[in-house]
């Protein structure tokens, strides 16, 4: 499993809080962050390949939108869990993916 270097980590907190609405988003935080874009690029792409990230896309407060949000929660067995999360993944809507 890929560990989580500084810079990867600060890149993760960065797109969570302060993603840069702009022509070259990725640029900008390659600024940020010391780096170039294609750097920031390539890191995404490597922690997405190794299943920190999921996606990147835009969250709505969707109540001041008129719209409900919904929790849902399954009980699966352990030897389901990956086809099940497999199956949630593929969902679009879905923001969020977890085990507790």
């Amino acid at each position: 499993m890929k560990t989580l270097s500084a810079f990867d980590k600060a890149l993760l907190n960065l797109l969570q809080a302060h993603l840069p609405v702009c022509s070259h988003p990725f640029a900008k935080l390659g600024e940020e962050l010391g780096a170039d874009e294609a750097t920031v690029l390539a890191h995404l792409k490597a922690l997405q390949a190794a299943g920190f990230l999921r996606r990147i896309g835009t969250f709505f407060n969707s109540a001041q939108l008129g719209y409900e949000g919904t929790l849902v929660a399954i009980e699966v067995d352990a030897s389901a869990m990956q086809s099940v999360a497999e199956a949630v993944n593929r969902y679009p809507g879905a923001t969020h993916n977890y085990e507790r």
